[in-house]
């Protein structure tokens, strides 16, 4: 899900997704990402005459799943 905005002269695209979980799925996280900036606002639907690139600032939000893969204590060192 996303929406984008001009504010003055500057245009936002805001992102919103919930990519693959799991401790081992970092390749499908990362397929999952490169599918949501492709695929949001590319500008196949009628309306759409803006692609991600077209954006002077992108924010993605979500559940990104991402994992620290070190102990609890190596964490908080």
């Amino acid at each position: 899900m996303g929406i984008r905005f001009n504010y003055s002269n500057t245009s936002f695209v805001f992102l919103n997704c919930h990519l693959t979980s799991g401790q081992k799925e970092v390749n499908g996280r990362i397929s999952d990402l490169k599918e949501v900036y492709t695929r949001s606002f590319d500008g196949s639907l009628k309306y759409q005459d803006y692609i991600m690139e077209d954006h002077d600032y992108k924010f993605l939000f979500g559940d990104l799943n991402f994992r620290i893969d070190m102990s609890y204590e190596e964490t908080i060192e």
